[in-house]
């Protein structure tokens, strides 16, 4: 499936091919999980089929924790109900974004646009539609 992004510069967005994330951290995150679990959530993220929407799923796989200096991402994986914590390295490798468009979405978040009527738009639609 091709999607256009609603970007300033529309472009035509390829269909990905799922690949097994591989050497993501100490941790070994993809080594948690099933392949199948990890094939399935890939091509749920890709049949989106649209931009906004995949953002607004990374979105919801992103808490910000801020402390006097600094900044802290924390990133989780939803499967089959289950939560449990990523690294980052994991859902970029997993779901074949780059690392500026993740950035993008954090910096959307730390200047306060409201993503989150966007991904309870999200959840509705999901709930709704299958």
């Amino acid at each position: 499936m091709e999607y256009e992004n609603n970007s300033k510069k529309p472009k035509i967005i390829s269909k990905k091919c799922f690949k097994y994330p591989m050497n993501c951290c100490s941790k070994r995150c993809a080594n948690s999980f099933n392949v199948k679990v990890l094939e399935t959530e890939f091509q749920k993220f890709w049949d989106f089929g649209d931009y906004d929407k995949q953002n607004n799923y990374i979105f919801s796989l992103m808490s910000i924790k801020n402390t006097v200096l600094s900044s802290k991402w924390d990133y989780i994986f939803r499967y089959n109900g289950n939560i449990l914590k990523v690294c980052q390295k994991f859902l970029l490798s997993l779901y074949q974004i780059s690392k500026s468009r993740l950035r993008v979405i954090q910096m959307k978040i730390k200047n306060g646009m409201n993503l989150t009527l966007l991904y309870i738009n999200y959840i509705f639609n999901d709930l709704f539609n299958n």
